[in-house]
């Protein structure tokens, strides 16, 4: 899976032209159905190759990527190790792909903005996390969604503590340190943590704090929930040395080193979820509580027009779960408010369906009473 940020998101919405192509398309990631992948991709060429075509003289750029496109069809590689799904962007000039943690249906268009929907839910409804699982041998880091995890391979991020430390004598040291009357070494792997004097767990801090600076490094301006996983003793130096502003209060208890990237999944979703929830519930309690003050509407027509002026701070959209597939106008209406809404610096969230009577709600940073649906 690929890294995809807010801040590509924000870069992809400031973007427009006479003829930007934006494709999607579900994929496999494992078993014979991965030979699918290769044909999906296939079968989105001829639709784009249609679109350029419909796009006339405007659609001459896209001629050199377009071959570039089908060049892809013959890298095996690539094909065999897939996401969820995939999107990329043509803009005559550049061509960007992400393999990315959540199905999206096949979709090829090319209008004046790229079509953003299916990464906002991906960035907000699918709840993406971070999970940093930490122990005396190993550091990893991976990043969740509610139906996959897979790891990330940040290059500053150290290995495990002899290598953030750089002292190979530190490991025997801390271990005779660490070792109880019955011979059990407690440091990192046991629970018997309280005995710590003030230097060792300088040591560890100093450890952390080399994972903090590879996090900031990587992470940069993100906003993801990240869940800590290791002993429970750990977590709270962690905490100290972390200056990742959404580092959840509750960590994955136990040495991480006994459980692979799926036993990790399971036990890290059920920690980050309520967050999102939370997230979602604060955002709808808040539209209908704006409606009676005009700072509420659900008419879409009304919410591009705040969204132009930068009125809005908060999109609302429902989920791609919602039983009515919309017409290609109201499509564009709505890609049109996340691409304004975006812009201007708002938020977009995906909610579920049955959620919201109408396709969109905005809450607004100031009251107009005039445009209100309400």
């Amino acid at each position: 899976m690929d890294k995809f940020t807010n801040n590509d998101l924000t870069e992809l919405a400031e973007q427009d032209g006479h003829a930007l192509l934006s494709v999607y398309i579900p994929t496999e990631r494992a078993g014979r159905e991965v030979l699918q992948n290769r044909i999906r991709f296939k079968n989105i060429l001829s639709e784009v190759e249609e679109k350029i075509k419909e796009a006339g003289s405007a659609g001459e750029k896209f001629i050199k990527q377009l071959k570039e496109l089908h060049a892809w069809e013959n890298d095996d590689d690539w094909w065999q190790h897939q996401s969820d799904g995939l999107a990329v962007f043509l803009d005559g000039d550049k061509i960007q792909r992400w393999r990315i943690p959540v199905s999206v249906p096949s979709i090829c268009t090319c209008e004046e903005f790229y079509t953003l929907k299916p990464l906002c839910e991906l960035l907000q409804d699918d709840g993406q996390y971070y999970l940093l699982s930490v122990s005396q041998n190993d550091v990893r880091l991976f990043q969740g969604t509610k139906t996959s995890i897979v790891e990330l391979h940040p290059d500053e991020l150290p290995k495990d503590l002899r290598s953030a430390l750089n002292i190979d004598e530190y490991v025997s040291s801390l271990q005779q340190h660490s070792t109880s009357a019955s011979g059990t070494a407690a440091m990192f792997h046991g629970h018997g943590g309280s005995d710590l004097d003030v230097k060792k767990q300088d040591e560890i801090l100093q450890y952390f704090r080399h994972i903090n600076r590879a996090l900031s490094s990587y992470l940069g301006s993100e906003r993801r929930p990240l869940i800590f996983a290791g002993v429970d003793y750990l977590f709270p130096i962690f905490k100290e040395a972390c200056d990742y502003n959404t580092l959840l209060e509750e960590p994955v208890s136990g040495n991480p080193d006994r459980l692979d990237a799926d036993q990790l999944h399971k036990k890290s979703w059920p920690v980050v979820e309520p967050h999102f929830a939370v997230q979602r519930n604060t955002a709808l309690e808040r539209f209908h509580a704006a409606g009676p003050e005009g700072q509420g509407i659900d008419d879409l027509d009304s919410i591009v027009q705040a969204a132009e002026q930068g009125q809005v701070e908060t999109l609302l959209v429902k989920d791609s779960h919602a039983n009515r597939v919309p017409n290609r106008d109201e499509r564009k209406m709505m890609n049109l408010a996340i691409v304004k809404t975006l812009r201007a610096g708002g938020s977009v969230l995906t909610v579920p369906a049955e959620k919201l009577t109408r396709p969109a709600a905005a809450i607004l940073r100031y009251s107009i009473m005039e445009g209100s649906s309400k």
